[in-house]
């Protein structure tokens, strides 16, 4: 009889600790993102350069910042970084955009993807415009790239 007590004790403590141990990882994975977003170079971070350095026409830094496996073309051909500046100027107008990233929202994680909800904002022509996007942003070692082209949500 006091096997088993001893043997049920036991089992209680193995899985006491177990869910310890989840929880455990739980929090410090929590603290890791909330740090790593606060202090480091985050995904939000990214996604407001990606935005500034589009309404400066700094094409150097949004090519920089943009996922390299989504620069092809139609046909699956690389799009070289002369030829991204050089569609980024038609689309742009070759002009300075007034745009600003009003809000994100993170929508969902997988793994070292993640997916957010983009308010910009707009000025042109004296009038306040907005529009909202859906945006994909991956981790590629250390940083974290916007994919292109992203969806715009209605």
């Amino acid at each position: 009889m006091s096997d088993t007590i001893r043997r049920i004790t036991i089992g209680f403590r193995v899985i006491a600790v177990l869910v310890l141990v989840g929880f455990l990882y739980v929090g410090v994975r929590q603290l890791m993102d909330f740090y790593g977003n606060k202090m480091g170079f985050s995904s939000e971070r990214a996604i407001h350069d990606y935005f500034a350095a589009l309404a400066i026409e700094d094409y150097d830094e949004v090519y920089r910042l943009t996922a390299k496996e989504s620069l092809t073309d139609i046909y699956g051909r690389r799009v070289t970084e002369a030829e991204f500046q050089r569609q980024l100027r038609a689309l742009t107008g070759d002009a300075p955009l007034a745009l600003r990233v009003l809000k994100t929202t993170r929508l969902a994680e997988d793994g070292d993807t993640r997916y957010y909800a983009v308010e910009v904002g707009a000025e042109v022509g004296g009038a306040s415009s907005g529009s909202r996007l859906l945006l994909e942003v991956r981790r590629q070692g250390s940083e974290w790239h916007v994919r292109y082209p992203f969806a715009i949500v209605l």
